[in-house]
């Protein structure tokens, strides 16, 4: 231990070589003055390299000399230098990026305590529901349908059975778009109903006041509120004196007994409360104009709470499944089957919650890893570019590697040397990655914040730093290996020939590159046009609408206490308006929107002559519940019979319109038919043309759109359209003072184009054709630099060699088109590798696409011929000033 101590003391004192020279010289003037000769001291260098390795590492020695050397070389070819630097940093930036989105997304543990505690539970199974719910569910990587709703007594049952994996579980419902008030002025929000064990899952003291507490959850208690931190310090200025304040919800008067801890935000991606609220207040008027049915506690057919929950320290997931599916298989069983139930019973599953419950951000899931597989090819692109670049530059240094090798150097040290210069340009490149990556993830999460919320701000933390030193390691790797290896199997005597007579296989090494680099390319390009052509046929899908020039606006009166026919006059009032403001041409209503993802069906249609029995299913329908002027509004051609009419009222005759789709599952015309929707039955005045109904995908469901006029008794929220030429933000400035002239307690929703809506629900596959055609440019960009170098490589190693084709009577044309026919053929063979593989690769996003087969054989070879068209662009002035070369010249100067 004291020798180790004494040779890191040695080795790091500042002068210890100068101090060794002094000490030999020391030692030589001591003999000389003793008479011994000089010569019987021995070389003076040998013994200089002895001492250093008796007192430090020689590996430490080499490793800081040629680290050296590395830098003084990059710094003597600047333009090599920015070149493999610039395309390293753009490889390792891009996927730092992409990393940090999915950081943010998916990987960030919730900032409550013991997060890999937190667990979530959800069940699947393809033949059964509950009869009726409120719930949540998702498809997951396998396509299995997740849903994760409860049933309150099947809550109350886990915490009364004794356990030991789970230590809490607790039920949670979020309420979305509710009017908030505190200081009279009502602001859209959202709020979460808990139950009595939540403050026990969450861990975390309030911030402010008091959490939820058991009297909070007893019958007849006073209705309280805890507002969240965000709420409190975003709308309310962090006001010290809120306890004690009543908080209203829908005009549902509570008081404000805390503020919860800054820790707490959400638990799920998709739900960012404004405030806590205890769970039995889902049966008190709360609920009015929030769900038309709302649900009792007892009730166990009604799925529509979310259960999280916390494990017994050392306990696993499966030992919580286990102890959980006994008391879930027992519950479900005794519920009446319904046409969904087929037999099939449903099994629990347990999810770890440490980043967001039940899984969320799963539709997040395949556009990330098509994104990150896209990412790493192009980092590969990269480190075979980059291989390439160090290939001709050690091809170009031949001679002096030759030289050091004539002098005694081994192969192990060249290798290392090559491989130190390697690490150096990754390292620099990782660097300057950095701030393009932190801008890049910034800009992609704007993108993504209309799809789900992000956990946390993409940021330079330690495990991105982390992931840019493995990638920086990763392409030093990738890109110098082979160069280097190539370097070290150099002869000295062949290294000192000239550059025209030396053997070598870089011309073979550089073409198998390119081929593997076109390949790369060939796929990303691929995989980028199927976005591209999927996006545009999501945009030139037939629509059966025209939603240029339509912008909407949501509101829920019923918040506020509007229903019946006073809702009716809130509607027709500010109707009236709209349609009275110069610059809008029509104005309606709709309780969906159309081409969004806000569906509403049902499956108690009847088209018989009696409606359905109870608990009977019917097959799916969609319905839409619209004003009058909605067709001309939206410019939907009505096939047959008429538009709903201001006589359609509450006291007339209930009537529908029905879609073309719809339409045939009568027997015979359908205008004038009745059917059954529950227990009312109406008649089909009308049948409308097809149109998107949930999402631009699905132009082909079968819809009943209703009258508003008669379906006020469950109308919550609508949505105003109105058509216009005038710019939105005109437009929802107009909106702001219609409502509250109307009514200046009711909040203005969402202002949006008819457009911006559509395109919502294909924002994940935007999102990728976006990204992926700047990973595709970069890619075409690379292949040219490599190409070029190529080209340019050839041109100069084989200068003599076209010197004597033009003595002998070549034409100019044909050394141009010997050039261009090598780069043909290069991108024949790396299509031949690429082609395969971009079909193989194409199936793993088949769901994303629309309009357009995997591998379809059009988009493959549009993307080979484009980029044969880039390669030949690329090699096109190499391959002219070969065709320009003075014979003469040449073979003077070889």
């Amino acid at each position: 231990m004291l020798k180790t101590f004494r040779r890191l003391q040695h080795l790091l004192r500042p002068g210890r070589q100068r101090d060794l020279a002094e000490e030999l010289q020391d030692h030589l003037a001591r003999q000389a003055a003793d008479g011994i000769p000089a010569r019987e001291f021995g070389n003076d260098l040998r013994l200089r390299e002895r001492s250093r390795e008796a007192w430090g590492w020689m590996w430490l020695d080499n490793t800081a000399r040629d680290l050296r050397h590395a830098v003084r070389r990059l710094r003597r070819s600047p333009g090599f230098t920015a070149v493999a630097v610039a395309s390293l940093a753009l490889g390792i930036g891009v996927n730092l990026a992409v990393y940090s989105l999915v950081d943010a997304i998916a990987l960030q543990p919730l900032d409550l305590p013991h997060p890999d505690r937190l667990i979530s539970l959800a069940w699947t199974a393809q033949g059964w529901s509950y009869p009726s719910g409120w719930g949540t569910n998702y498809n997951d990587l396998s396509g299995r349908q997740i849903d994760t709703s409860f049933s309150n007594p099947q809550l109350v049952a886990w915490n009364q059975q004794p356990r030991r994996a789970v230590a809490q579980l607790a039920g949670m419902r979020p309420l979305n778009r509710v009017d908030l008030s505190v200081n009279g002025t009502a602001k859209l929000g959202s709020a979460l109903l808990v139950s009595e064990s939540f403050p026990s899952v969450i861990e975390v003291p309030p911030a402010l006041g008091r959490g939820l507490d058991a009297a909070d959850f007893a019958a007849g208690a006073q209705p309280v509120a805890v507002l969240t931190y965000a709420y409190w310090r975003d709308q309310l200025a962090s006001d010290p004196d809120v306890v004690g304040k009543t908080l209203a919800i829908n005009r549902f008067p509570l008081t404000i007994v805390g503020v919860e801890s800054s820790r707490f935000q959400r638990l799920d991606l998709e739900h960012t409360p404004d405030v806590l609220l205890p769970l039995p207040l889902v049966e008190s008027p709360l609920m009015a104009g929030i769900l038309r049915n709302p649900p009792h506690l007892s009730d166990g057919k009604f799925g529509f709470l979310e259960v999280v929950g916390r494990l017994a320290p050392g306990a696993t997931l499966e030992q919580a499944r286990t102890e959980l599916a006994l008391s879930f298989r027992q519950q479900t069983q005794s519920l009446p089957k319904d046409a969904d139930n087929r037999g099939d019973r449903p099994a629990l599953l347990v999810f770890s919650a440490r980043n967001a419950i039940n899984n969320q951000g799963a539709d997040l899931e395949i556009p990330m890893l098509i994104l990150g597989g896209l990412t790493l090819l192009v980092l590969l692109i990269v480190a075979v570019n980059l291989a390439n670049l160090l290939l001709a530059r050690s091809a170009a240094l031949r001679a002096e590697l030759a030289i050091r090798m004539a002098l005694g150097a081994g192969r192990a040290a060249l290798l290392r040397q090559q491989m130190i210069e390697c690490a150096v340009l990754a390292a620099v490149g990782a660097l300057a990655s950095l701030p393009l990556a932190l801008a890049s993830a910034h800009a992609i999460s704007r993108v993504l914040l209309p799809l789900t919320p992000v956990n946390s701000e993409p940021r330079l933390d330690f495990s991105v730093l982390l992931v840019a030193a493995g990638l920086a390691v990763a392409a030093a790797l990738l890109s110098g290996l082979i160069p280097a290896w190539r370097s070290t199997r150099l002869h000295a005597e062949s290294g000192l020939r000239p550059a025209s007579s030396a053997p070598g296989g870089h011309g073979r090494v550089a073409r198998s590159l390119i081929v593997a680099q076109i390949a790369l390319c060939l796929t990303v390009l691929s995989g980028g046009s199927l976005f591209l052509r999927s996006i545009r046929n999501l945009k030139t899908t037939p629509t059966g609408l025209d939603a240029r020039g339509l912008t909407l606006f949501a509101l829920n009166p019923a918040h506020e206490g509007y229903s019946g026919a006073r809702l009716g006059t809130l509607f027709d009032q500010i109707l009236s308006q709209l349609r009275a403001t110069p610059g809008i041409e029509q104005a309606t209503e709709s309780q969906i929107i159309l081409g969004g993802d806000d569906m509403e069906s049902t499956r108690s249609l009847s088209l018989g002559p009696q409606p359905l029995p109870a608990g009977a299913h019917g097959p799916r329908t969609f319905l839409a519940v619209v004003g009058t002027q909605f067709f001309p509004t939206y410019r939907i051609r009505l096939l047959a019979g008429r538009d709903f009419s201001p006589l359609d009222t509450a006291s007339a005759a209930p009537v529908a319109i029905v879609s073309r789709d719809m339409a045939k599952r009568f027997e015979g015309p359908p205008l004038g038919r009745r059917f059954y929707l529950g227990p009312r039955q109406l008649t089909v005045i009308g049948v409308a043309d097809n149109t998107v109904y949930n999402g631009v995908r699905s132009n082909h469901d079968a819809v009943v759109f209703l009258p508003v006029a008669q379906s006020l008794a469950t109308l919550a929220d609508i949505a105003f359209v109105v058509r216009s030429a005038l710019p939105t933000p005109a437009l929802a400035s107009i909106f702001r003072s219609v409502v509250h002239a109307a009514d200046p307690s009711i909040p203005v929703g969402r202002v949006q184009t008819q457009l911006d809506a559509m395109e919502e629900s294909y924002a994940a596959e935007q999102l990728i054709a976006t990204l992926s055609s700047v990973l595709a440019a970069l890619a075409l960009a690379l292949a040219a630099i490599g190409l070029y170098g190529l080209m340019a490589y050839a041109v100069a190693q084989r200068a003599r060699e076209i010197g004597v084709r033009m003595a002998l009577g070549a034409r100019r044309a044909s050394v141009l088109a010997l050039f261009l026919r090598q780069t043909a053929a290069l991108v024949a063979l790396g299509a031949a590798v690429g082609l395969p593989l971009a079909w193989y690769s194409s199936r793993a996003f088949s769901s994303l696409l629309f309009g357009v087969a995997p591998g379809d054989p059009a988009t493959l070879a549009a993307a080979a011929a484009f980029l044969l068209l880039v390669a030949l662009a690329a090699a096109w002035r190499p391959a002219r000033r070969a065709s320009r070369l003075d014979p003469l010249q040449t073979l003077r100067c070889d």
